[in-house]
């Protein structure tokens, strides 16, 4: 394997040269940031590689906030990761005009695309944000690709009951047909958007990038690694096993947790029922967890090197990969071997931290 290559996301925001030159010093070459040209100028000068992170469908300000966000199973409005619905056309022309420009910045490589998904078990205040999408913009967009609208509705209503109530018969829920096609509907709109946010990006000369759902759950939010491969440069599986933080939005441990008690009712009242209900959709052995609980607290070292070598597998050669690990795991430098042993020697750390380098640079050398 080629020499490990190390690149951060984020910098000091007080010390944007400081903390650029303690990167080069500590063996980084590849910084991302939101859109700073101030420091990617100074990268520029480094000789560290600049890209910038954009997300996908920010909330605007405005007071008719809710003509743009995304209506669950019982319709109400949910904000989830701060975005709005995925096929509200001005978000997403607005998004598109922002790439347009921030890609025409002569100091950066490329750009990463954040958030372009819709909503997970851990992206809303509550589990209902998962239930979306099903406003008047989805129903056109649905019936655009050939769904039926109202059969998605009623069968995702019928599992999201069920979900709350338990069923009799739980693996069916998940074969029923608009339950599928709403998965379906999940990932054509989701590589719809990402399709065009590529071609602007390479127009440019620049490199497509996006930060995407660790592959065992990815399918999940609409994000579908070989759907996506043509589209991208660099694919960054984000692989967080032990994220200390809530709710933890694509954090594997707060989302198979969260997943485990939405589905519980379903498995019945002990927990390893559910884990082992999880284990089975996602691909990721559970075994030796008791506990939802000890799940939600961390997850082995050992998966991240199982999900970078799903990733592995799945891109091949076709693009550069770059999974993204916690700064801050308590276990950095075998989750730095673990994702080695997967197969790739190009790792990212989230999120820039001056004290977390003293661990890396030994680690690097």
């Amino acid at each position: 394997m080629s020499t490990r290559q190390l690149w951060m996301y984020g910098v000091d925001r007080n010390d944007k040269a400081g903390s650029m030159n303690a990167l080069k010093d500590s063996g980084f070459s590849g910084i991302v940031t939101g859109h700073d040209p101030e420091t990617a100028n100074i990268a520029a000068d480094l000789g560290i590689d600049a890209y910038y992170c954009q997300g996908a469908y920010p909330v605007p300000a405005t007071k008719d906030i809710d003509l743009y966000l995304s209506e669950d199973i019982n319709g109400k409005k949910q904000i989830w990761f701060n975005s709005t619905c995925p096929n509200n056309e001005l978000v997403r022309t607005k998004t598109l005009e922002d790439t347009q420009k921030w890609s025409e910045d002569i100091n950066i490589k490329g750009i990463f695309i954040d958030g372009a998904r819709f909503s997970s078990p851990c992206s809303g205040k509550d589990i209902d944000s998962f239930f979306t999408c099903f406003c008047a913009d989805c129903k056109k967009k649905a019936i655009s690709f050939g769904f039926d609208p109202k059969k998605m509705k009623h069968d995702v209503k019928n599992l999201y009951v069920s979900l709350k109530n338990g069923a009799d018969h739980p693996y069916k829920l998940f074969l029923q047909r608009g339950v599928k096609d709403w998965f379906l509907f999940r990932k054509h709109c989701t590589t719809e958007f990402l399709s065009k946010f590529s071609r602007i990006v390479r127009s440019n000369n620049k490199a497509a990038a996006i930060f995407i759902f660790s592959p065992s759950i990815s399918d999940m939010v609409g994000q579908n690694y070989i759907e996506l491969l043509p589209y991208f440069d660099i694919i960054s599986p984000m692989i967080y096993r032990a994220y200390k933080d809530t709710p933890g939005p694509a954090c594997l441990n707060r989302e198979l947790a969260a997943m485990a008690r939405l589905i519980k009712p379903l498995a019945g009242p002990d927990d390893k029922a559910a884990l082992k209900l999880i284990s089975s959709l996602t691909g990721i052995p559970l075994d030796g967890y008791d506990n939802i609980d000890m799940i939600d607290k961390g997850l082995d070292i050992s998966v991240i090197g199982h999900e970078v070598k799903k990733s592995v597998n799945i891109t091949g050669n076709i693009t550069k990969l770059v999974p993204i690990i916690q700064l801050d795991d308590d276990k950095l430098f075998s989750a730095m071997k673990e994702a080695e042993t997967g197969g790739v020697n190009n790792i990212m750390f989230f999120l820039y931290n001056k004290e977390y380098l003293t661990k890396i640079y030994p680690a690097n050398h």
